[in-house]
């Protein structure tokens, strides 16, 4: 009865203008950095192909052109450069496309003081956040595990990350990756992978030093740190050791060499788990520590607050330092330790 007295109208909202969105997330940790350019207007957003995109460095007279990438299908165009960048450089990166121009000014802030990283492993751990604690597996499910495997798939492991605070209010990030070389018997790269590692941040007491409010979408938004931010606000112009935490499931597949060739006659996918004849093959933790802008830290947060989609929250302003449009560019100071897997 209450759906046959509902009715449907729709509002005609002005279409407005087409705006130039500029984003870039570049770091020191890469020599590659990419510039992504888009028009955007109420109701939709597009690449914005054959720009003109530079970037001028410490105020240089002769700005370096990028060249376009081919992101056919993608609502941004992606324009790359290569340049090892260095605290303190200062960036101007500016778009040109019809008539209109976009600017943004960056300066690429002090390096991050990152003094040792290394792993305790098999530790105790209580936290309801863990993969085999969401609903992960079904209960009683057995896992396939190797003979030879070190620690059970639930295991947690400690990352202990020492580090120096920068003089004046600093702002960071971290983050874990497992990463995977396969060398060939001339010492040549010929495969190479990285992917993230989930860490608990719950027990380390720096990510939630940031809340002040207490408000509940305060206390929401601490629990959704994904981008791992972080202030100097407990360990001011200090050292510091971060402790983290993560299971072995993560880094279990990564420990020995692991591929899968086709049989040519029985045409079956057989696991191969010794690198080809003269091939090395290492695998590690890497750790890095990101020293970032105020504006940086604000931007992700923000950004982090918007992935979360709360039903009853207001909506989140996305900061944008773009001048003539909209968009963010930044870039952060990164620094890596190494840890070999074998250790563990």
């Amino acid at each position: 009865m209450a759906a046959a007295c509902t009715s449907t109208e729709y509002i005609d909202v002005e279409e407005l203008e087409p705006e130039l969105v500029l984003n870039a997330q570049m770091t020191t940790g890469s020599a590659l950095h990419h510039i992504h350019l888009s028009s955007s207007t109420r109701s939709m957003v597009k690449a914005e192909h054959g720009a003109t995109v530079s970037v001028t460095y410490n105020d240089s007279p002769v700005p370096e052109t990028l060249t376009e990438d081919d992101t056919e299908g993608r609502t941004s165009a992606s324009y790359s450069y290569t340049k090892e960048l260095k605290a303190g450089d200062q960036l101007t990166v500016t778009a040109k496309s019809g008539s209109k121009t976009v600017t943004a000014n960056v300066t690429v802030p002090e390096a991050p003081i990152l003094l040792d990283a290394s792993v305790q492993a098999d530790v105790q751990h209580a936290t309801p956040d863990g993969i085999f604690d969401i609903g992960y597996t079904e209960p009683g499910e057995v896992y396939y595990m190797p003979e030879d495997a070190p620690y059970p798939y639930e295991t947690w492991h400690l990352l202990k990350v020492d580090m120096k605070d920068l003089p004046g209010d600093s702002y960071y990030r971290i983050g874990a990756y497992v990463v995977t070389n396969l060398y060939d018997e001339n010492g040549i790269t010929k495969e190479s992978n990285q992917r993230a590692i989930w860490l608990d941040t719950s027990s380390e007491p720096v990510f939630g030093a940031a809340s002040t409010s207490g408000g509940m979408l305060d206390a929401l938004a601490e629990g959704d740190n994904s981008y791992n931010l972080f202030t100097d606000s407990v360990f001011a112009d200090k050292d510091y050791t971060l402790k983290l935490f993560f299971q072995e499931v993560q880094i279990a597949s990564s420990r020995k060499y692991l591929s899968y060739a086709q049989n040519p006659e029985t045409g079956e996918w057989e696991e191969q788990t010794t690198p080809p004849e003269g091939y090395t093959y290492e695998a590690y933790i890497l750790v890095k520590l990101f020293s970032i802008s105020f504006d940086q830290y604000i931007y992700l947060k923000a950004l982090g607050l918007d992935d979360m989609g709360f039903l009853f929250s207001e909506p989140v302003s996305i900061p944008s330092n773009v001048e003539g449009g909209l968009g963010f560019v930044s870039v952060d100071n990164c620094v890596a330790r190494y840890i070999p897997l074998s250790i563990l």
